[in-house]
């Protein structure tokens, strides 16, 4: 009776033990044993040794298949939050321009020097414009072309000459060169100014309306901006964050045993299984020499 039990009980223990001190050979020694200078062969174990490569791995793995452009950008636009994403930026539509800039900037102080190098800058590129020689001969020409053509079907008409229409346009010119130089540019200044706090205080929507877009057009271009601002955003985001590299980082700083902690809390029912279908392999080989 005994002669039947034993080969194949002999085989289930010798399958199980052999695979059991193979999986803790993953792990264990966690460190090296040297004996004489030497360090011994299978220490430390096969994942503390090989640590630095499965950390790059798993790093490589997480980022390409949880963290790849197109699966970031699925996210964002998926139909929900692209259509939240959307409500929120109309909703901020009917909020003054001020109000929107003063949240983007932080504080209101930071709005209003904000706005006062905004307008300063405005005001320098309008300036520049008014002081072209182009634009001051063009508006001269403008006034007395006008004045000239009311004034020659008079008595006063026989009196304008090419030589006196050049000579008042001269005029004219300098007039508005001096001018410019001497209070142009604060006037430009105080006039873009009142300007951008007249804006400041109207909403987006209000503009959008008096521009003549309807409520539909205004999201359908609020979907197109967000879509375009989420494909180009997404991948400087990602190489911002590095994911890969910040999971190497993270498994590389880990101990030893807290990587076993981390392998085990998701593979200790599968290295279990190992273990016991060891025991189950010498089982049946014990059983095959029983008939051999």
């Amino acid at each position: 009776m005994w002669h039947y039990i034993i080969p194949p009980l002999i085989g289930a223990v010798i399958g199980y033990c052999t695979n059991y001190i193979a999986v803790k050979m993953l792990f264990r020694p966690r460190n090296e044993i040297k004996v004489l200078g030497h360090t011994l062969p299978f220490t430390p174990g096969a994942i503390p040794k090989n640590k630095p490569r499965l950390a790059k791995a798993i790093g490589e793995v997480v980022e390409t298949t949880f963290f790849g452009e197109e699966t970031i950008s699925a996210q964002f636009l998926s139909g929900e939050a692209e259509d939240n994403a959307v409500a929120q930026m109309v909703r901020g539509m009917d909020r003054p321009i001020s109000d929107l800039g003063i949240s983007v900037l932080g504080s209101e102080e930071k709005y209003e020097k904000g706005l006062d190098r905004l307008s300063e800058i405005l005001s320098q590129q309008l300036l520049q414009s008014l002081r072209s020689g182009e634009t001051i001969r063009m508006v001269s020409d403008t006034v007395i072309d006008k004045l000239v053509n009311q004034f020659r079907g008079g008595m006063l008409g026989m009196f304008i000459t090419d030589s006196f229409v050049e000579s008042a346009k001269q005029m004219v010119e300098a007039g508005i060169q001096g001018e410019i130089e001497d209070k142009g540019e604060e006037f430009l200044n105080r006039m873009v100014r009142s300007q951008m706090d007249t804006w400041s205080r109207d909403t987006l929507s209000e503009i959008a309306f008096e521009a003549g877009y309807s409520d539909e057009r205004v999201e359908r271009i609020l979907r197109k901006a967000y879509r375009g601002a989420v494909k180009s955003a997404v991948p400087a985001l990602i190489d911002r964050i590095n994911v890969s590299g910040m999971i190497e980082e993270k498994v590389n700083d880990m101990s030893n045993e807290q990587l076993e902690e981390l392998v085990l809390s998701v593979m200790k029912r599968e290295l279990n299984l190992i273990v016991n279908l060891g025991a189950l392999i010498g089982l049946i080989l014990g059983c095959l020499n029983l008939l051999f």
